[in-house]
């Protein structure tokens, strides 16, 4: 009969030694960010997101919300974030507001938490909760209803309900 009892100089050591396991997380985690943020550079105007765009070009920012007040048309604050990108990045508007507002969604909640790894992560849990990517992620219109109040919201929540 063998003897299968382990001393402690035998004990397995871990894949990732303690002092990096961080470090590790928080490269994976920044990884899968910028995964996400580059997968929309397939992102592109349909629909009536030339409608839109066209609105921006023709009136501008404010003229373009105003022109939504007088139309009854629901997404007159859509303009004072879409706008702008429409302006300066014109069809690649899509494009450039994916590869701003991920990157902005992680760092204001690492802002608002104090740790870039939790604020990351939970970047990425509020990410893959708004399913399907396509759709919240990667289509303009649907992603400035989303992004913008939950990159707004930890900032507030920092600014409002933390001690200094």
């Amino acid at each position: 009969m063998v003897d299968e009892t382990v001393t402690p100089s035998e004990e397995a050591k871990p894949l990732i030694p303690r002092s990096t396991d961080k470090r590790f997380l928080l490269i994976v985690v920044t990884a899968a960010v910028i995964v996400l943020a580059l997968g929309g550079t397939f992102a592109r105007l349909n629909g009536d997101d030339f409608c839109y765009a066209a609105d921006a070009y023709g009136f501008g920012v404010i003229g373009s919300m105003q022109r939504a007040w007088n139309a009854w048309e629901p997404r007159y604050g859509y303009f004072l974030v879409t706008a702008p990108l429409y302006l300066i990045f014109g069809d690649s508007a899509p494009i450039a507001a994916v590869l701003l507002f991920v990157p902005a969604l992680a760092a204001a909640w690492s802002w608002a938490l104090r740790s870039w790894l939790m604020g990351v992560g939970i970047a990425l849990a509020l990410i893959w909760a708004m399913q399907p990517l396509a759709q919240t992620l990667y289509w303009l219109p649907a992603m400035s209803v989303y992004f913008v109040p939950l990159t707004l919201a930890p900032i507030l929540w920092r600014l409002l309900c933390t001690t200094r």
